[in-house]
């Protein structure tokens, strides 16, 4: 237990991330073993259609996943503690949050968004738990965690003291159909997907504190925050075609971790950089408010003919919801109906 972490963590969430990379352990999913308590529900029995959500059949519903899913009031708190990252565990250069579903001294309250491949997850941050067991284990959660992202979108709405996360996925979602495809087929993909997750956040019901709320209150809440993975992975929307500039970025980063881990650019032999973003959350305790943050960072594998280093690069901090948002907005204009023109707002 790495208590004098979780303390300078939870004493001021945006300094420690400012200065440290942030990893994640997740705990195991039990959506699978029947044995085990189940901590994600099928919000409606529904599959995200091309056009229109699609009920499933009965016999489907039995069988399958819904598209649509939420975590279990039951299961939104979990507990973390932060561990230094390790060499052997391929994390070094970051502070690991191992986040479990049972509470041991020393850990600290969370909410929890699991993320699963091509699927919609929500949470509420709404902390259900009876007060004895709230006070048993830390108190009121005040942090909130989703997986990490490498592609996927985060949306944001309600309130600022009780918002609700999406974490969205479509990682199988292709218009292209090549059996092996360029580059430029994988550059029309992305951007595929990124319409069908923003289209499939537009198609859900608002949260019940937004459909109860009164005008008045809708119009004090925050416009809704939308994250892209082109606004956290180095030229992902760009065409290959363009000059991006991203071989210089990635030197940048590669030059850092050489530094960090002490070797001499000389020595390398080859090097392999791996973007991801981690999106964070925390309560005030002045405000009873929530407010998200975006960290960006690369793991950097060096070989040298001592072998294989990897670290872990902070590429910056921004603030996501609530306030100013670097939206993305994209245009379906092409003949195969994928996005080609991007504007910045």
């Amino acid at each position: 237990m790495t208590r004098p972490l979780n303390h300078a963590f939870l004493s001021s969430p945006k300094g420690f991330a400012n200065r440290h990379v942030l990893l994640l352990a997740e705990p195991p999913a039990n959506i699978n073993n029947p044995r085990l308590p189940r901590h994600i529900k099928d919000v409606r029995a529904l599959r995200f259609g091309m056009s229109t959500p699609s009920p499933l059949l009965q016999s489907e519903y039995e069988s399958v996943e819904s598209d649509y899913q939420s975590v279990e009031s039951a299961y939104r708190v979990a507990f973390g503690d932060i561990q230094p990252g390790t060499q052997g565990d391929r994390t070094a250069g970051a502070q690991v949050v191992d986040v479990r579903y049972v509470h041991a001294p020393g850990r600290f309250p969370l909410f929890w968004l699991p993320y699963k491949q091509n699927l919609t997850r929500k949470i509420t941050l709404k902390d259900k738990r009876p007060p004895h067991v709230i006070r048993r284990t830390g108190g009121e959660a005040r942090i909130f965690f989703t997986s990490a992202l490498n592609g996927c979108s985060v949306f944001i709405e309600g309130s600022e003291e009780e918002p609700t996360v999406y974490h969205l996925n479509a990682g199988s979602t292709r218009i292209t159909q090549s059996r092996e495809p360029t580059q430029t087929d994988l550059h029309d993909d992305r951007i595929h997907r990124t319409l069908e997750m923003e289209r499939r956040f537009n198609q859900l019901p608002r949260p019940s504190n937004m459909r109860s709320a009164t005008p008045r209150q809708r119009e004090q809440m925050p416009q809704p925050g939308q994250l892209h993975a082109g606004q956290y992975l180095p030229n992902y929307f760009l065409d290959p075609q363009q000059s991006t500039g991203e071989e210089a970025f990635n030197q940048h980063t590669v030059r850092s971790a050489e530094r960090l881990e002490r070797i001499a650019p000389t020595s390398v032999q080859r090097h392999q950089v791996n973007h991801s973003a981690l999106v964070f959350g925390w309560k005030s305790h002045d405000t009873g408010r929530w407010e998200f943050w975006l960290q960006t960072r690369a793991r950097v594998d060096l070989t040298t003919t001592n072998g294989l280093t990897t670290t872990y690069v902070g590429n910056g901090l921004t603030r996501f919801w609530p306030g100013e948002h670097n939206h993305l907005f994209v245009r379906e204009d092409t003949s195969q109906q994928t996005v080609v023109t991007l504007r910045r707002l």
